[in-house]
């Protein structure tokens, strides 16, 4: 889900939503709902872009929509440049499209998770118990959803790479 040039949209305030921070670990349902911060619904609207993390496999990125139309607008740019392979691009640009869906919150502060988006990031319901412990983070102008197993093991991968600089 290209994380890291993700463009800082307008939240439902008007104002740049970068104040999206912390790790809130949730449970999600057997219907896929899970409980989203108030402080990132009230950051990004009351309309969210849920789409697949193009760079990484298992993660979920939430974004305004400004930050949806601004990411999209960086990868048609980057498909119009200057010996850029086209085909890689177009295919970029369907697969943000094509998978990205979009949900509102309930009167409780709860979204929705689309069943593919499930399957995507490895969430499916956890055949010991009906809920699946889901972690919510915030990454200053957009919010990410991992499945909290798959995220703690990236992390570990992620740290044991500074073990191996020592």
């Amino acid at each position: 889900m290209q994380l890291m040039l993700c463009g800082a949209g307008e939240g439902a305030s008007g104002m740049r939503t970068r104040g999206m921070t912390g790790e809130h670990l949730v449970l999600m349902d057997s219907r896929g709902r899970i409980s989203f911060p108030a402080a990132f619904r009230s950051a990004i609207g009351e309309t969210l872009y849920i789409s697949p993390d193009l760079d990484r496999l298992g993660c979920l990125v939430v974004r305004s929509e400004d930050g949806f139309y601004e990411e999209y607008d960086e990868l048609e740019a980057e498909s119009k440049k200057e010996g850029a392979d086209k085909k890689k691009a177009h295919w970029a640009l369907r697969q943000y499209t094509g998978r990205t869906e979009t949900v509102s919150p309930d009167k409780n502060g709860r979204i929705t998770i689309p069943a593919k988006l499930i399957e995507y990031a490895h969430m499916e319901e956890d055949k010991d118990s009906k809920d699946r412990k889901v972690l919510v983070i915030g990454v200053g102008p957009y919010a990410e959803i991992w499945d909290e197993e798959t995220y703690r093991a990236a992390e570990a991968a992620y740290n044991a790479g500074f073990d191996d600089e020592e």
